[in-house]
């Protein structure tokens, strides 16, 4: 497969681009701690907060430290060969500019051969952290023996709908 065949854009369910809050409750990784009282005004001196007195964090974070936004990325890839050739979602990673490598979390497409000269559209799904904007994607082409980097659109964030 040629590099230059692969294209990606990004969006979230629904047709929208961007990144989807993960959905659950609980401020960010490791922010709970013991005696509250003194974020939030109506909170009892056992630490816990009265009728709906506490705050709600943009960006709700799992409470088990993974991170709690998904990324996902349509993507659109050409077999240049004329032999079908194996493809699989594992073989792009999703790269933060300033950070870890991510490994793909779902995709819409199990790993299998794609015909030669045969478009093929999935998404693939990423979990990433709240506050990141700036992305690229890895490809590995194991017959080149070589990692390629694929331009991501930017991503607006919901930080930025606010």
């Amino acid at each position: 497969m040629a590099p230059a065949a692969l294209g990606s854009s990004s969006s979230q369910s629904g047709g929208q681009t961007g990144r989807q809050p993960g959905g659950q409750s609980g401020g960010q990784p490791g922010s709970h701690s013991g005696d509250h009282s003194s974020e939030h005004p109506d909170a009892h001196a056992d630490g816990h907060s009265g009728g709906g007195g506490s705050t709600v964090t943009p960006f709700p974070q799992p409470a088990n430290l993974t991170w709690g936004d998904v990324v996902v990325l349509e993507l659109e890839v050409l077999n240049t060969a004329a032999v079908p050739m194996l493809f699989s979602a594992g073989q792009l990673r999703l790269k933060l500019a300033d950070g870890p490598t991510i490994t793909p979390q779902d995709a819409s497409r199990s790993p299998e051969a794609i015909a030669g000269g045969a478009v093929e559209r999935l998404w693939v799904s990423y979990l990433a952290p709240s506050d990141a904007t700036d992305f690229y994607v890895e490809f590995t082409d194991p017959l080149l023996d070589a990692r390629l980097a694929l331009d991501v659109p930017g991503l607006p964030t919901a930080k930025a709908q606010l």
